[in-house]
């Protein structure tokens, strides 16, 4: 049992500490953009929502899933895609954990079936 705890530490190490998933804190989120996208089972992406501010730069991204099939997410350049071979989950009806963007431009998502997201970045 202590080795599957610590495997499983190892694993949550390892996203947060590799690529563009970490856990920045939410405990004064302040919102710089914010978007709409509308989800199918094909990946779609769009570039990460500003409200023209230059500084300062939306460092955490917030996923709110508003539909009612879960969504899969991904973060990179224009050529970003999602599945559920690669990204988050986010559930139906449900907000995600707040994402750092690291150097991402692009937020892709595809899910299940329709659903509706609400991106809104931040720092």
């Amino acid at each position: 049992m202590k080795y599957k705890i610590l495997a499983g530490l190892a694993v949550l190490a390892m996203l947060c500490g590799f690529g563009y998933y970490t856990l920045p804190s939410l405990a004064a989120f302040n919102p710089t953009g914010q978007t709409v996208m509308s989800v199918t089972t094909s990946s779609a992406s769009a570039a990460l929502p500003t409200y023209g501010l230059s500084t300062p730069t939306a460092t955490t991204l917030l996923v709110s899933n508003v539909g009612s099939s879960y969504a899969y997410v991904n973060l990179g350049t224009s050529a970003v895609t999602a599945s559920s071979a690669v990204g988050f989950v986010v559930p139906a009806n449900s907000v995600s954990i707040p994402i750092a963007i690291r150097s991402a431009s692009y937020v892709a998502a595809s899910g299940a079936g329709s659903t509706t997201l609400v991106i809104t970045t931040g720092y």
